[in-house]
């Protein structure tokens, strides 16, 4: 990941998110779902926490959740139709 792609990826992230309060509904729906994570608080300090993650970051993150041992596979053979034997 480039520091372009990064930068296009918060970008994106902090247009949603505003975008989610833009009327009285979105607001209370985010804030009563910050509320039950932790604060309503974490409504206002997001944007700035998303702003400082790094590349290092990501990559330690992914590193650690996307490991051989954390996957589940999942392989699905389908019978051939009849009409197409």
């Amino acid at each position: 990941m480039t520091d372009r792609e990064l930068q296009k990826v918060k970008n994106q992230v902090e247009v949603q998110s505003w975008a989610s309060v833009e009327n009285n509904f979105g607001l209370m729906i985010r804030l009563v779902m910050n509320e039950a994570a932790g604060s309503y608080k974490d409504l206002i300090e997001m944007p700035a926490r998303q702003r400082a993650v790094t590349r290092e970051d990501v990559q330690r993150v992914a590193q650690k959740y996307f490991a051989k041992e954390n996957r589940s596979v999942l392989i699905i053979n389908r019978k051939a139709a009849a009409w197409r034997t």
